[in-house]
């Protein structure tokens, strides 16, 4: 687990929190992680690590 806020995330990856809010429902929804206050909790670390991978391949779904 991760304790780290949305605001934070945010501002280390150059995005705004909206954004930040959109991506992480997206990986709630398909089940990869887990979110409360402050924290997120990966569930599906290999699935997590593949969209990653395609992510930086150019191979997004």
């Amino acid at each position: 687990m991760v304790r780290v806020s949305q605001n934070d995330i945010s501002a280390y990856v150059g995005a705004t929190r909206e954004a930040v809010a959109k991506a992480m429902g997206s990986l709630r929804r398909d089940g990869l992680i887990k979110t409360g206050y402050r924290q997120i909790r990966v569930i599906n670390r290999e699935a997590l690590a593949a969209l990653a991978q395609d992510h930086n391949t150019g191979h997004v779904k």
